[in-house]
């Protein structure tokens, strides 16, 4: 199965990682037992680490209620972070901003916290999934903050991870992102954020089929293959 992939803005992705081959990176007397778990295995199967383009760190002051950087200009923080809740310090995390998209007619992603093997983050992710045979939309990090603790994204440390929730061997191909790619994406965002009520993915659904929203936008990225 081919998953095409591409960040929204064309950074300098770290391509995504199966969390399997990264074990072999974990030095604890448990790894072997781990490793030869069924459970564990099963459980982990075409799940990937996702990395952040570059190294930033963000602070929540509960006192305040901010979201505060020691890193670059406000403009990079501004492109960054999306608060959702000062009072709760949950906010969005916008790098990498990753596109999925793939020729099958339903797929499953599944955005999952980090665990065993990863340390734990300081902030908590709000998980969620769709399917991503019949909608794409980027993907952003969702999480509540740890008070007063600064957060320390690193590009050699995942931030999260997804799993596609198929039996399938994953072949994954990555695409540049073009001006038409993200006006079509545009135009679904706008119609979003117009809307005064939220609605469920299967509107998203339905619209994505009714508008061949799916079709094009995977056309464009089979154009723009880059490996």
């Amino acid at each position: 199965m081919i998953i095409y992939y591409g960040e929204f803005n064309n950074e300098l992705l770290v391509k995504p990682k199966p969390v399997i081959s990264l074990l072999k990176d974990v030095q604890d007397k448990a790894n072997l037992q781990i490793k030869r778990c069924p459970a564990f295995i099963d459980f982990y199967k075409n799940t990937y680490a996702v990395y952040p383009t570059f190294d930033y760190t963000l602070v929540y002051d509960s006192a305040k209620q901010i979201f505060e950087s020691p890193d670059y200009t406000q403009d990079v923080f501004n492109s960054l972070i999306r608060v959702r809740d000062k009072d709760s310090g949950a906010f969005s995390y916008v790098d990498p901003l990753l596109c999925f998209v793939t020729d099958e007619s339903s797929l499953i992603l599944e955005q999952l916290p980090l665990a065993y093997p990863f340390d734990a983050p300081r902030y908590s992710i709000i998980p969620g999934e769709f399917d991503i045979g019949k909608h794409v939309r980027p993907l952003e990090l969702a999480c509540q903050a740890e008070p007063n603790v600064p957060i320390e994204f690193k590009r050699d440390k995942p931030i999260y991870l997804v799993k596609f929730k198929t039996a399938e061997k994953i072949i994954f191909k990555r695409f540049i992102v073009t001006d038409a790619f993200k006006s079509l994406m545009r135009a679904t965002f706008n119609l979003r954020d117009r809307l005064k009520f939220r609605k469920p993915l299967s509107f998203y659904y339905k619209l994505s089929e009714e508008y061949k929203l799916k079709k094009q936008l995977l056309n464009l990225a089979k154009q723009n293959v880059v490996e």
